[in-house]
């Protein structure tokens, strides 16, 4: 049985990433997102038959898309530069917690090398950071 990734704020770098998962047998893809404002990415996810879901990326939003497509994991690459990606990347771990088949989360944390300069680019220290403590508790 194919297992079904969500994909979260999917830009350039999540598009390899979807082409990756579509290319293996095991897994489908489906991808989240505010709105259909993006037409060219829209319509490249469109020729390869993956579906978009829209959402305002609240847990019961995000929580509704999860169990409804059956995805077991969430790639988020929502890359916001300002405290908002703390409320953003809460919320879908909220959804993986409530869902009843989505338990794992890949938080949006793309850039740099985090072992040896866990706070840089500098809004990491605003955003990356306290997120990072959330998932310790």
């Amino acid at each position: 049985m194919r297992k079904v990734v969500a994909l979260a704020g999917v830009g350039d770098l999540g598009k390899y990433v979807c082409e990756e998962l579509l290319a293996s047998p095991d897994f489908d893809v489906v991808v989240l997102s505010r709105g259909t404002n993006n037409t060219k990415n829209n319509k490249w996810f469109r020729d390869r038959h993956v579906p978009i879901h829209t959402t305002d990326y609240t847990a019961s939003s995000l929580l509704s898309v999860l169990d409804a497509t059956h995805a077991t994991a969430l790639i988020s690459f929502i890359n916001i530069a300002t405290p908002l990606y703390i409320s953003v990347h809460v919320s879908l771990l909220e959804a993986c917690r409530l869902s009843r088949s989505c338990k794992r989360l890949i938080p949006s944390e793309w850039v740099g090398d985090i072992d040896t300069f866990p706070l840089k680019p500098d809004y990491y220290a605003t955003t990356r950071e306290p997120f990072r403590h959330v998932l310790k508790v």
